[in-house]
C-alpha cells in the first residue's frame, strides 16, 4: 500500500471540500417543479465556476458513456440516476444528489439525500435514520476496525428502525 504524502493529502482534502461546496450549493436550489436535467446543468456550471471537472460526465464503462455531470436519483431509484428533462420533482419526493469531481489528480465525492418540499412522516423518519446510521458508521471507522464493523453499525441501525439495506451496493 502506498501512503500519501502531506501535499497529496492536502490535494485530497481540497477535492473533498470542492465537492462538498458544490453539493451544498446544488442541494440549496432543489425545489418542486424542477427537472433533474436542470439540476445537473446547474451542477456543471458550479463545477466550471470552481475550476473543477466532473468525474462522472464522460466516464466510460465498456461501450457506455455516462452523460451527466452529477448523479441524481429520485425516490426509489438506487444510484447513478442521470439528469432528464422529463423527470420533474414533485412536493414530497426525495432526491439523492451525488457530486463527484476531479481536481489536481484527485477525486472528491459527496452525496446527500434531501426532501423536495414537505415530505411524509415516513420519509422524514427514513432521512433521520439514514443520517444516524451514517454517524454510527463513522464512529466505527477507527484504527484496527474493519469495513465490516462500519457496515454492521449502519445495517443494524437501519434494520432496527424497520428499513432495509440494499446489500449489493
Amino acid at each position: 500500500m502506498i501512503c500519501k504524502n502531506f501535499k497529496d493529502k492536502e490535494k485530497m482534502r481540497k477535492a473533498g471540500r470542492s465537492a462538498a461546496t458544490i453539493l451544498d450549493r446544488l442541494c440549496s436550489v432543489v425545489k418542486p417543479g424542477m427537472n433533474t436535467f436542470e439540476i445537473d446543468e446547474i451542477g456543471g456550471e458550479l463545477m466550471e465556476t470552481m475550476g473543477v471537472k466532473s468525474a462522472c460526465k464522460g466516464y466510460r464503462s465498456g461501450h457506455r458513456i455516462f452523460p451527466s455531470y452529477t448523479c441524481l436519483s429520485v425516490n426509489d431509484e438506487v444510484v447513478h440516476g442521470i439528469g432528464v428533462k422529463g423527470r420533474v420533482l414533485n412536493e414530497g419526493d426525495i432526491i439523492s444528489v451525488d457530486v463527484c469531481i476531479r481536481e489536481n489528480g484527485f477525486i472528491g465525492d459527496n452525496c446527500r439525500t434531501i426532501p423536495v418540499g414537505n415530505v411524509s412522516p415516513e420519509i422524514e423518519k427514513l432521512l433521520r435514520v439514514t443520517e444516524e446510521s451514517l454517524f454510527l458508521g463513522i464512529c466505527q471507522a477507527t484504527h484496527k476496525n474493519r469495513v465490516g464493523d462500519v457496515s454492521e453499525a449502519v445495517q443494524s441501525c437501519v434494520e432496527d428502525a424497520g428499513f432495509a439495506v440494499i446489500t449489493n451496493f
